[in-house]
């Protein structure tokens, strides 16, 4: 059933005059006449009776209308309610992602979130994959922002994920490196360079890269392996190596150069909103969580 044409049928009883109606709902007595006529087809029986100018109730439009007064001033306070709840929607909230989510994707979407809910205090968190998904499961985060992980196995069964974006891989070097002539590399071409790899075994950079060059049987030689990719970028714009890293903004901002890998099978990256299954969330998590989903241009 339509509800604009409830609106209509609202309205007309109100008036009983098809032009004051019409006028009050700024719409032509044609469309507002279509749609009664279209209602009460719907229906099966007649909601107004002609007399003179005017159209008054039948007696089965009358009895209608108690129904449609009670259905629409039901929705308007729900509408007044979930609006009132938004409103007051505040607390704590706690986010943990990696790196790359940290840096350039989250931000701008917390920025945007706190516009509208200026009550909620989110407190976010820089980790690595399995980390994030650690604090999730363990109660420790309300939502987590990770890279792939294995959704299969069984200790991950509690969580629910969604897939929020994509970036293949890339290899960055400083400025003024002999590589920055180029566009584009193969593994071949990088034999002879240092490479500065994040440290930690679980880190799904260095991961992919390493599976990417064991397919290529390239053995890459590694000097430098700190701990998170912010030193990275730092000791490649130092000019102390090159790395392999997902191709996110921060790697696009003037002080580093990004060469595109030729290899035929790059790797690319998919990072997770996650959350706990069995978990309740606060008011705070749901509306972040909902917000982030509302903000993917298109599901990837």
């Amino acid at each position: 059933m339509n509800w604009q044409h409830l609106v209509y049928f609202q309205s007309l009883a109100k008036t009983q005059n098809y032009a004051q109606a019409s006028k009050e709902l700024y719409i032509s007595p044609s469309t507002l006449s279509k749609a009664i006529t279209s209602l009460e087809e719907e229906l099966g029986f007649p909601l107004f009776l002609k007399s003179g100018r005017n159209s008054i109730l039948s007696e089965y439009g009358k009895e209608f209308k108690e129904y449609v007064d009670q259905s629409i001033t039901c929705i308007e306070h729900g509408i007044q309610n979930i609006h009132a709840k938004m409103n007051q929607i505040s607390g704590p909230l706690t986010i943990c992602g990696i790196y790359v989510l940290c840096s350039d994707y989250l931000p701008p979407i917390v920025k945007a979130f706190l516009s509208q809910y200026p009550n909620v205090n989110i407190t976010l968190e820089h980790q690595i994959s399995i980390h994030v998904i650690e604090r999730v499961l363990f109660g420790k985060s309300d939502l987590g922002f990770c890279a792939d992980f294995n959704f299969h196995d069984k200790k991950y069964s509690s969580l629910a994920y969604t897939r929020i974006k994509q970036d293949n891989l890339i290899f960055i070097t400083s400025l003024n490196h002999p590589l920055a002539a180029k566009t584009a590399v193969s593994l071949e071409q990088l034999k002879d360079e240092d490479f500065i790899l994040n440290g930690n075994p679980d880190t799904r950079n260095r991961i992919d890269f390493l599976n990417l060059c064991k397919e290529y049987q390239f053995t890459p030689k590694i000097t430098f392996e700190p701990a998170d990719d912010q030193s990275i970028i730092g000791m490649v714009y130092a000019g102390l190596g090159i790395s392999c890293m997902a191709n996110i903004p921060s790697v696009h901002r003037g002080n580093l150069h990004v060469l595109n890998i030729l290899e035929d099978h790059v790797p690319v990256q998919s990072y997770y909103m996650i959350w706990r299954k069995d978990a309740h969330l606060s008011l705070a998590a749901k509306a972040f969580k909902d917000y982030v989903l509302s903000s993917l241009d298109t599901p990837v």
